[in-house]
């Protein structure tokens, strides 16, 4: 598609983020910010509530005060009895009454007869209705949506007895599909004896019997065309939404059951109204629809699509009836694990809230999970997962936040057990739309030294969770707590940052005269003391007072930018400078973000206590210009790239030992490339992950004049040499801006159009493909070798000699 709206809401806020693939740049998805307004009418995400329709709703709740919040803050009227239905009502209430930007319904069962399905049945009740069709809500409910769906399920009556009934997840569902898809009615007609009214009278028709005007819980005819003989659902997918999303949210006290007698419809051709396949289990019809993409054309009047419209379940269920079967509908609904329906008021508020949060937030983004290997055995990998994760910046500029946040993985390495993510407190980190928990404390965070959290945009006090320039890496940095990130590296608490005075040498990139003077011009500014400024603004400092307090020597609001492509390499040193715990090897990571800067992070200290903090960070000479435009941070100006690609290792540990110790001969090389940041590549001695040396640098000149922007990420293997086996670097000659232009594609590439294999010691060429005719020893030359090549290379040992003798 060639505009793609991607919602952004927490509670009370839309923004909306345009993702517009037809003017991307080769495999990137660039993004912008429209900061003027919502969501387009009808994109907004649609949320449809199911009832189980049990006595459970009728037991006795609010014993010893628990509901006093929900009675004083008005969302339950004060009796002398209440039920858990009357909770579950007060906590909807307050859940939506800041709510706005989202269409909500609700679907009901009938009670169960059985052999009583299909359209036009009478005297008998199957199956499952809509209640409530989808309506927006907005938060003054100018168009009563919410006083609606109040009404609705409050003018049910509390169940017992004959009152109540199973919940019928399939025949449920199916009616869902065939409303979302605009299909003929089914089930939805048959509630004669729904909620003890006699099979004289439907749902749809007064009974002079019952205390109580069961017309108000009755299907909702205003979702239905036609003939009244032969009625279809009018599909709420509307063809202006192409990227709204659809949800269900569940409440389940049992399992589903009594559920088959429409399966013959269910597992009908999709021409005739079903799925096309056998669904023989509840979890099957969840699964289908969190698979199919219900606007592609085929799915009765549901409008044709690009953007895939499929069904993403929630189930909120009695924490007694977690198990096999409630975990199966979750998986299935693409939520992962059942939440648990508390009594208690302020739990089921809060699990409400956060359902919401997952779905209207979409602000964060995870780049990548990495999980380090044990180096003491290779069969095993260790607990840490590294996670980084960028949000654009809401105001379109060019500065975007970004962060790594450390969680433990649970069960790793058992496989009798369900592996898990869980936090530094040990609870499960997840949260059902596969992303960090708003609640969840990340490992390496300091919660005392949180500020405050802002509630309206979904934070929590003393938790960073997923909210992206809050906790984890970025609250490491020196500092940043201390308020004093320094102006030269070496003093105490002080970051420390280094540059490429040469191609093979590493100098402290610090607020000095001499410092600046030579890099004037890599800074893309006329003076030394402009070159200062550059220079302390890139150290942290907040030289403009952006904050407005008079206070330029105080770190700015967040230090740590974007890794938009590239990811966290854990690179697992066993024991190293005299620290020896298997259990708890020594950890460094290494990622590249966008405000120019490779960075090293230490997991875990040599007293095996966890840090996350920044060890030291390069900014290359290439990357410096790129400063100017974040320190402008203009709105509207395009988001730079920097040193963007995803950094790679050469280890090598000489005697097996599971230990990098320098003096045994062992080694660790690090590489990486700047993406669409530049020309060049970069090499690391980080043997001593504390101490960098810069091996070598590689830009596009002499035997790299055909080196485009360096896309590549490198690749490490062995070759053969008559001196034996030689670690070697090997990458893609890289990308052809002249690709961002349609009118191009498809022509001949000036750069790019090469492959390279180097010394990984030396940086020296050892082999290289071009473009040509003639060639040597060292350079294959072919023809036919036109296009630029910004992929990695795949490269492989066919006969499994530990050498690398293929590359694709």
């Amino acid at each position: 598609m060639d505009t793609k709206f991607l919602k952004t809401a927490l509670t009370t806020t839309l923004a909306l983020l345009i993702a517009t693939i037809g003017t991307a740049h080769a495999d990137d998805t660039d993004i912008y910010m429209n900061s003027g307004g919502g969501l387009p009418s009808g994109s907004e995400p649609m949320v449809m509530f199911s009832l189980d329709y049990r006595p459970n709703l009728g037991s006795t709740a609010c014993n010893g005060g628990a509901c006093d919040t929900l009675i004083d803050e008005g969302y339950m009227p004060a009796q002398s009895s209440y039920t858990f239905f009357d909770v579950l009502k007060g906590a909807l209430r307050k859940v939506f009454d800041p709510l706005e930007g989202v269409r909500v319904g609700l679907m009901l069962n009938h009670s169960n007869n059985n052999n009583c399905e299909g359209f036009g049945r009478t005297g008998c009740s199957n199956g499952g209705y809509i209640a409530m069709g989808f309506e927006t809500f907005d938060a003054a409910d100018s168009n009563g949506a919410k006083a609606r769906f109040h009404n609705l399920l409050n003018s049910l009556p509390t169940p017992q007895g004959n009152t109540s009934h199973s919940y019928q997840g399939k025949e449920l569902f199916f009616e869902f599909f065939r409303y979302l898809t605009g299909q003929g009615v089914y089930n939805a007609h048959n509630g004669y004896t729904d909620y003890s009214t006699s099979n004289k009278f439907n749902l749809n028709e007064l009974d002079p019997s019952i205390a109580w005007d069961q017309t108000a819980v009755a299907w909702d005819a205003s979702i239905e065309t036609g003939a009244k003989t032969k009625p279809n659902y009018v599909t709420p997918i509307n063809p202006d939404g192409a990227c709204s999303k659809i949800y269900t949210i569940n409440f389940m006290f049992q399992v589903s059951n009594q559920e088959d007698d429409s399966d013959a419809a269910i597992e009908a051709a999709v021409t005739s109204g079903g799925f096309g396949s056998p669904q023989r289990q509840f979890p099957d019809v969840v699964q289908y629809l969190y698979d199919a993409d219900l606007a592609n054309g085929t799915y009765g009047d549901a409008p044709d699509l690009e953007d895939k419209q499929n069904v993403v379940s929630y189930f909120i269920v009695d924490a007694t009836k977690i198990n096999t079967t409630t975990r199966a509908y979750a998986r299935a609904g693409g939520t992962g694990v059942p939440l648990a329906l508390s009594e208690n008021p302020d739990e089921l508020v809060a699990t409400l809230q956060e359902v919401f949060k997952q779905i209207l937030s979409v602000s964060t983004t995870f780049v990548a999970a990495s999980v380090p290997v044990n180096v003491f055995n290779r069969a095993e990998i260790t607990d840490n997962v590294y996670i980084a994760l960028f949000q654009v910046d809401g105001q379109g500029r060019p500065s975007w936040v970004g962060n790594v946040k450390k969680l433990k993985l649970v069960g790793a390495n058992d496989s009798t057990a369900d592996s898990i993510l869980v936090d530094a407190t040990g609870t499960p980190a997840i949260a059902a739309d596969g992303r960090i928990r708003f609640d969840a404390l990340t490992s390496w965070t300091i919660p005392a030294a949180l500020p405050p959290a802002d509630l309206d945009a979904g934070e929590v006090e003393g938790r960073d969770g997923r909210v992206v320039d809050r906790g984890g890496a970025g609250q490491r940095i020196p500092g940043f707590l201390s308020g004093n990130p320094q102006e030269v590296n070496g003093l105490s608490g002080a970051r420390r940052i280094l540059y490429d005075r040469t191609p093979t040498d590493l100098a402290d990139l610090n607020v000095d005269l001499t410092t600046a003077s030579a890099l004037v011009s890599d800074f893309g500014v006329a003076t030394a003391g402009e070159a200062l400024s550059m220079i302390s603004f890139a150290r942290g400092l907040d030289v403009d007072d952006l904050d407005g307090d008079g206070e330029r020597a105080e770190p700015r609001t967040w230090l740590f930018g974007d890794a938009l492509h590239s990811r966290p390499l854990p690179i697992n040193y066993g024991s190293i400078n005299g620290y020896t715990d298997p259990y708890n090897p020594a950890i460094y990571l290494a990622v590249a973000t966008n405000d120019g800067m490779l960075r090293m992070i230490r997991n875990t200290r040599t007293s095996g206590a966890e840090s996350g903090e920044e060890v030291w960070a390069f900014m290359p000479r290439s990357a410096m210009a790129a400063q100017k435009i974040l320190r402008a941070n203009g709105t509207g100006v395009k988001h730079p790239y920097t040193v963007d690609g995803a950094p790679v290792a050469y280890i090598e540990d000489r005697n097996h030992d599971g230990s990098i110790v320098a003096s045994d001969g062992d080694r660790v090389y690090l590489y990486v490339g700047m993406r669409r940041g530049g020309k060049a590549y970069y090499a690391f001695d980080i043997t001593d992950p504390e101490s960098p040396k810069l091996k070598w640098t590689i830009e596009k000149s002499g035997d790299f004049a055909e080196l485009g922007y360096t896309f590549s990420n490198p690749r490490v293997g062995l070759i053969p040499t008559v001196s034996g086996p030689k670690p070697v670097v090997m990458f893609a000659g890289g990308y052809d801006m002249n690709k961002d232009t349609r009118g191009v594609v498809g022509t001949d590439d000036a750069e790019g159009n090469a492959i390279y294999v180097v010394d990984a010691d030396t940086g020296q060429l050892v082999w290289k493909a071009r473009r040509g005719s003639g060639g040597s020893a060292t350079v294959f030359e072919h023809p036919e070798l036109k296009d630029s090549i910004p992929s990695t290379l795949a490269t492989g040992d066919t006969n499994g000699d530990g050498l690398t003798d293929r590359i694709y």
